[in-house]
């Protein structure tokens, strides 16, 4: 009998190169081996697919991710041709529409901005989950002038208005920190002097 190692539940999605194989009981088994040359195991052969090189079977995600690296590249395919930077998208918030396994254990999501253009392929560690469409908050602590009279202040970012700037034209607030939206805005959070909040307020509004 053949003993078992482990689950294929926690390689899921995972790319392994099979160099040989032994068939047992008229299965076939194929060995694993990982990027550092270990053996993994071996694993019934109609457990696996065949990977795209050494990138792995693309898996659907739909999922608003921020940027939270300035120094990874962005690539173009999987030879690593680089086709961007995050240092020039630090903050922003893309749609992750799908991921994959590479064979150098790391996940690599292709992100699109709010109006499908692609950015390219980032890798796991240059991302965050993204709460809604709304990114990961940023501390900001700047003081900031309204200088805008035509504008929304909103409560939360399912867009409930709570005032307008039409009311405080000129008024100066600390600007405590901000976040990037899927929108492509970003939006800071304002503090008047004694500390009451006045809401969310895109950028354009301030200065």
């Amino acid at each position: 009998d053949r003993d078992k190692k482990d689950n294929s539940y926690n390689h899921y999605s995972k790319i392994y190169e099979s160099k040989q194989y032994e068939d047992y009981n008229g299965i076939r088994y194929i060995s694993l081996y990982n990027n550092k040359g270990l053996l993994v195991g071996y694993i019934n052969e109609g457990a696996t697919q065949i990977a795209n090189g050494q990138n792995g079977v693309y898996q659907t995600y739909n999922q608003y991710v921020t940027i939270k690296s300035k120094t990874h590249d962005i690539y173009e395919n999987f030879n690593w041709k680089k086709k961007d930077h995050t240092s020039k998208h630090y903050g922003e918030v893309y749609m992750a529409r799908g991921y994959s396994m590479n064979y150098n254990g790391l996940k690599y999501y292709t992100l699109y901005d709010n109006k499908g253009n692609w950015l390219g392929y980032v890798d796991e560690t240059a991302i965050q989950a993204a709460n809604g469409q709304n990114g990961v908050y940023q501390t900001y602590n700047q003081y900031v002038t309204i200088k805008s009279k035509t504008h929304d202040i909103y409560e939360n970012f399912n867009w409930k208005k709570k005032d307008h700037t039409s009311n405080h034209y000129g008024e100066v607030y600390m600007a405590r920190g901000y976040s990037m939206n899927y929108n492509g805005l970003k939006y800071y959070t304002l503090y008047n002097s004694k500390g009451n909040w006045l809401g969310y307020v895109e950028s354009a509004v301030v200065e």
